[in-house]
């Protein structure tokens, strides 16, 4: 079975968060970029600010901030400390609401049998659930959570079908995801910059810990 990394994003939620503070001359006022940086695509406007650049793609809308690094895993913690934690220690009013940091994974077996695949990893026979769904065309998927610092970790498996290029042509074939998210509330929190700050803070400790069961299941499963 072959494993993926999909990708990963980390989410700033607020009550109320202003766009159109975000300015390019405000982000270079402030050291967030510098002139170079941004990449056709880039928009600012009183409802929305998408900014992309080699290193990063931050999406801000009314309601969340959304980062998504594009550099190395070795890179990732402190352009997160660097950036996103710059943006949030300057707009230290803004009613945040929580964080999320998400990893996401893609598990295929070599022989594309999705089914076999699943129902190895949760079918159980006897249980009344799992009888009503004991056939070929059947998919199943799982939902686990717990605490992890002051987060919720949460683990969402989930068969779906994808779409890939190769060799010119569009193949289409069935994974599981994995997607992990690290929940933390902050918004009755007495330093919501402070614990966000820290909070970003794990980013690197949480992407492990996302990947150490990954590597668990890849081990454990034979298909």
């Amino acid at each position: 079975m072959k494993f993926e990394f999909a990708g990963a994003t980390c989410v700033v939620t607020a009550q109320h968060f202003n766009p159109s503070v975000i300015r390019e001359s405000w982000l270079l006022k402030h050291g967030i970029l510098v002139e170079e940086d941004l990449l056709p695509g880039f928009a600012f406007t009183d409802m929305l600010a998408n900014i992309n650049t080699a290193k990063v793609h931050m999406l801000i809308a009314p309601d969340r901030v959304q980062f998504t690094p594009k550099v190395d895993i070795a890179e990732q913690q402190a352009l997160l400390n660097d950036k996103l934690g710059t943006i949030i220690g300057i707009l230290p009013h803004t009613p945040y609401q929580a964080i999320g940091l998400n990893f996401e994974w893609h598990a295929r077996p070599e022989d594309g049998d999705i089914h076999t695949l699943c129902r190895e990893l949760f079918f159980r026979t006897g249980r009344p659930i799992d009888s009503e769904f004991d056939s070929q065309d059947a998919r199943l998927g799982a939902y686990f959570s717990k605490d992890f610092h002051a987060f919720r970790m949460k683990l969402d498996i989930k068969p779906m079908a994808i779409s890939a290029e190769a060799d010119g042509e569009t193949n289409k074939f069935e994974i599981l995801r994995f997607g992990f998210n690290f929940h933390r509330d902050v918004q009755d929190s007495a330093d919501m910059v402070s614990d966000l700050k820290e909070s970003i803070g794990f980013w690197d400790e949480a992407r492990m810990a996302a990947e150490a069961i990954t590597n668990r299941v890849r081990e454990a499963t034979t298909v």
